[in-house]
């Protein structure tokens, strides 16, 4: 779009290797980040050409890529936004006027109007398609209860959370330390001076870009760009417990990256070794981020590395970090570190009392090592808390059925069948305590229901030939 290729060649070495990056492209569940900025960067390819030469073809093809894109992610929705900066910089599409004099103000207001309405109109089905993406979004994310509810976030709490994170995030991209996979939200303990200090200071930032519209164009399209791309994972709506996220940044900071790469030159024109003192600072940029970058892919080098990283980085005293303790106790478990594990879930429980998945978690971890009483409170614990907890009520069956409470560990495997038929190994243990009670036609019926279930299913196969011996079926 520029012809700069040395500018541009900085622009995407800063994307390719800045540590803030590692996330979205390290992490599995970030696949869509990754794809969908695939599409976004297509979009924008397709766009260059459409706007050199428009017609419906192409036009097309900048509809496809961005349909594929919102597919991928919904994070593409201000994509339109950000074309329709483009056409400012560097297309060059939507001018402002520049002459003097009266006659030629007139004639270039009337063609700017004319210049801004097509420019608006071409986006509007673009705008159209993300708007409706957006609705549905946010609807399906508060069907899965995901999005917060101003009771427990109010809006005050949120703007100022979302001033001091655009410039936490500028923070840690000059100096990208103590990445987390979470920053745990702050809620109501975030002071409202510190969001109003924050305000003030994009504010005044806001103020220069537009000042110098026409002498550093740049500066405000990388700037619109960076607020404009985060408005989404801002927090406004806030889904998740988090105050911000590593890979909310993939896209947004580029516009940050373009204003780097054009500023610095400018900055240095009148020196004379201009050309020198760039190369050498670039240099010096892209080497201190691939170091950095470096480290920070070690950290994902698996499930216990990466969380662990995270509570000696973060605030561990959050209750919303119950999660971090709850998954390096999942990963430890696995990892047959059962002790570590336990003190894990409860440090989970510790921080949020209501954590129904550490309850359940840690009721597995101290089963797995025969404290089948301790098992047994925080099965029952995880059920209170999610009373259609089909594993806690099968697993409270196992660990009842170790102490030799046969009636109530029927009564739990029962349970676990009502909410889900189709739960083979209930059935099973169902089976193996009725044997054991000398209800055998009942365990026939749930042996055989097992093996409907699961035919290769050898266990119980043979407790239910062993039933029909019992019964005298020998048929």
């Amino acid at each position: 779009m520029t012809g700069k290729l040395w500018r541009s060649g900085f622009v995407a070495a800063m994307f390719a290797f800045h540590p803030l990056n590692v996330e979205s492209v390290a992490w599995l569940a970030e696949r869509k980040n990754v794809l969908s900025t695939f599409f976004w960067l297509l979009t924008m390819w397709a766009y260059v050409n459409y706007a050199a030469k428009p017609n419906i073809k192409r036009y097309g093809i900048v509809f496809l890529f961005f349909t594929l894109g919102l597919m991928s992610k919904p994070m593409l929705v201000t994509l339109p936004f950000v074309l329709f900066l483009l056409d400012y910089w560097p297309l060059r599409r939507l001018k402002f006027l520049q002459e003097r004099g009266i006659d030629k103000v007139l004639d270039k207001n009337t063609a700017n109007q004319s210049e801004l309405t097509h420019l608006l109109l071409e986006k509007i089905p673009l705008l159209l398609l993300a708007i409706g993406l957006s609705i549905t979004t946010v609807h399906f994310q508060k069907l899965a209860g995901a999005v917060k509810s101003f009771d427990v976030f109010p809006l005050q709490t949120r703007l100022a959370n979302a001033m001091v994170s655009y410039l936490d995030y500028l923070g840690k991209m000059v100096w990208p330390s103590e990445l987390s996979i979470l920053y745990p939200h702050p809620g109501n303990t975030l002071p409202i001076w510190q969001g109003t200090l924050c305000g003030m200071a994009l504010a005044g930032i806001t103020i220069i870009s537009i000042k110098l519209i026409r002498k550093a164009p740049y500066f405000i399209v990388g700037w619109f760009w960076y607020l404009g791309t985060l408005v989404p994972v801002i927090g406004i709506v806030q889904v998740g417990g988090q105050a911000m996220a590593d890979r909310f940044v993939y896209i947004p900071l580029i516009g940050i990256f373009i204003i780097f790469a054009w500023a610095l030159p400018e900055l240095l024109s009148k020196w004379y070794f201009k050309k020198k003192v760039l190369s050498v600072v670039a240099g010096v940029i892209i080497f201190t981020l691939l170091i950095k970058t470096w480290e920070q892919v070690s950290l994902w080098k698996n499930s216990i590395t990466i969380f662990s990283h995270t509570i000696s980085v973060t605030d561990k005293k959050h209750p919303n970090f119950a999660v971090i303790h709850n998954n390096l106790g999942i990963a430890l478990f696995d990892d047959r570190k059962n002790e570590e594990a336990i003190s894990n879930f409860k440090m989970a429980i510790k921080l949020m009392p209501t954590n129904t998945k550490a309850h359940y978690n840690l009721g597995i971890a101290l089963f797995s090592g025969r404290k089948y009483e301790e098992a047994i409170y925080h099965y029952k614990m995880a059920i209170k808390l999610q009373p259609n907890h089909t594993s806690a009520h099968y697993n409270l069956g196992n660990a009842l059925f170790e102490v030799n409470q046969f009636e109530e560990a029927i009564s739990q495997f029962k349970m676990a069948i009502k909410l889900r038929p189709n739960f083979t190994n209930a059935h099973y243990n169902l089976g193996y305590i009725l044997v054991r009670k000398g209800e055998i036609k009942k365990a026939v019926y749930h042996f055989s229901e097992s093996l409907k279930l699961r035919p290769d299913f050898v266990a119980a196969r043979d407790s239910l030939e062993s039933a029909l011996l019992q019964s005298k079926k020998i048929e």
